[in-house]
């Protein structure tokens, strides 16, 4: 897997390490926060230039929360949506297959082309719900 098409910095090895390790998605504002206190501080604006390369090399997943805030994730496989707890920021990947086939073919179907569907949905995970 391509991490990125960038310049790769310690910094930028730091966020890396940082999305690797997390389960949940972050905002680039949590990351620059979780890593201040680390041998390798990074500024917010390095933590969104290394978030755009690697959503660029398509190596990192993002979504939208609830609050409209940006959240990212490290892909590590190849999936077609998320399952996402509102109140953790837990991810779950869930296929979305036969949905999505439909909302395509509804597009096609009324002249669309270049379709994009991207589908994340937000609940309750167990932990939470508890």
């Amino acid at each position: 897997m391509v991490i990125s098409a960038g310049r790769r910095t310690p910094q930028h090895d730091t966020v890396i390490a940082l999305l690797a390790a997390a389960d949940h998605f972050l905002s680039a504002r949590t990351i620059r926060d979780e890593l201040a206190g680390s041998s390798r501080p990074v500024s917010l604006a390095t933590v969104y230039r290394t978030l755009r390369e690697l959503t660029e090399a398509g190596t990192v997943d993002r979504i939208h929360s609830s609050t409209g805030e940006t959240l990212y994730h490290l892909r590590d496989r190849v999936h077609d949506s998320y399952l996402v707890c509102r109140s953790c920021g837990v991810a779950v990947p869930i296929s979305t297959d036969p949905a999505q086939s439909r909302v395509a073919a509804a597009a096609t179907a009324h002249g669309f082309t270049d379709v994009t569907i991207t589908v994340d949905v937000t609940a309750m995970c167990p932990d939470c719900s508890a």
